[in-house]
């Protein structure tokens, strides 16, 4: 959180992430995932938590992780060709507090919502398009107002994520 927060002082305008979608710049980017992260404090998200991430390949997804990490909780993304009883054994592994998907897999979080041991579910989606019970609304995290935090803390070993191997 340290290296991009002085990157948008003094390189806000340089390009920090490029999609035939989008362009967001290092102050942009330094922004949304403050918000962010202010929505996923709001949901309870604190050191040490874990957000699981389980979204296609999109920008959203970068923006995810440093909000995650500028609260100090790890991200740990979920494979997209889990489903099932596979994806609910990675979730429960992961003891994650809260959950992030899209529309892109919101049926098999839907398929197995009701055993989920996560807090909250995060859909990243268009309104009104949710297959799940109960979900927040990915635009509602970026409601909040961003908060500049103080990263003095932090070192650059801390850990961040866990991602799942198959060796």
């Amino acid at each position: 959180p340290l290296i991009l927060r002085q990157q948008a002082e003094h390189n806000g305008d340089g390009e920090f992430l490029v999609t035939d979608t989008a362009r967001i710049t290092f102050a942009q980017a330094d922004t949304i995932s403050d918000s962010l992260a202010a929505g996923l404090e709001q949901l309870g998200v604190g050191k040490g938590d874990i957000v699981s991430l389980f979204l296609a390949n999109r920008p959203e997804m970068v923006l995810l992780a440093l909000a995650v990490n500028k609260l100090g909780a790890l991200w740990t993304p979920i494979n997209g060709d889990y489903k099932g009883q596979w994806l609910l054994d990675n979730l429960q592994m992961a003891r994650s507090k809260v959950l992030i998907t899209d529309d892109s897999y919101q049926q098999r979080i839907a398929e197995i919502e009701d055993q989920l041991e996560v807090e909250h579910i995060v859909l990243l989606a268009e309104p009104g398009a949710s297959a799940l019970k109960k979900s927040t609304p990915y635009t509602e995290l970026l409601t909040h107002a961003p908060v500049s935090r103080d990263y003095s803390t932090m070192r650059y070993g801390d850990n961040c994520a866990i991602l799942w191997t198959s060796g």
